[in-house]
């Protein structure tokens, strides 16, 4: 066994990089909802500085103890999460509290786990490691949100321009401004559920569309 050491916030850390690393069960499973795959594939470009403070550790940021979805924050205009994660060491004492990228992180030893999160089956010693309130992009919501309030979209999608509005009650609609072409819906629910982009629906295509605008 090989040891590492960091200091954080004047204290000596010591931990198992490579246990840490390899460590998997039933608890840090990913999950397959959408909401969770929203967080793992967004994490890393949103919060880089955390991402570093993490692997340090040995840490894998797509294999978390628990993804926790707190909902969509309307003054963010994001979703927010907390997650959580073990790392096999102790601390020199029971919670360690610092800031990255703004973020709040809390450090708990295995004793007192349970102010945070308890679920896990590393052997001790071990201690969690909890970021508070990350801000997630969430294309989709917010698309959903704005077509259901009847205010008007502008976004991007495989190098075309869109525009998303309505007529009236019955007419809701997606123009093209590179193909000049328009598709027409009978409720913005319609819209949602059936538009077409590329050739695809876009249901399956919000990880790759830019909302530039909502008006």
């Amino acid at each position: 066994m090989i040891l590492s050491q960091i200091i954080l916030n004047g204290m000596d850390i010591i931990y198992d990089f490579n246990a840490t690393k390899n460590y998997r069960d039933k608890y840090n499973e990913q999950c397959q909802c959408k909401e969770c795959k929203k967080f793992r594939l967004n994490f890393a470009d949103t919060y880089p500085k955390i991402i570093v403070f993490l692997k340090q550790f040995g840490i894998d940021s797509n294999y978390p103890l628990e993804i926790m979805d707190c909902g969509f924050n309307d003054e963010k205009d994001k979703r927010a999460y907390w997650v959580y994660y073990s790392v096999k060491g102790e601390l020199p004492v029971d919670k360690i509290q610092t800031l990255v990228s703004n973020k709040n992180i809390i450090l708990r030893n295995w004793n007192v786990e349970n102010e945070g999160y308890s679920n896990t089956g590393m052997d001790k010693p071990y201690f969690i490691l909890e970021i508070q309130e990350l801000f997630i992009e969430d294309i989709e919501y917010e698309f959903y949100k704005a077509i259901r309030t009847g205010r008007e979209i502008e976004f991007a999608y495989n190098d075309k321009n869109y525009f998303a509005s309505r007529n009236g009650d019955l007419d809701w609609y997606i123009y093209c401004e590179e193909t000049k072409t328009s598709q027409h819906f009978i409720s913005g629910d319609s819209l949602l559920q059936d538009a077409i982009l590329d050739y695809a629906n876009i249901n399956d295509l919000w990880n790759d569309i830019n909302i530039n605008f909502i008006l």
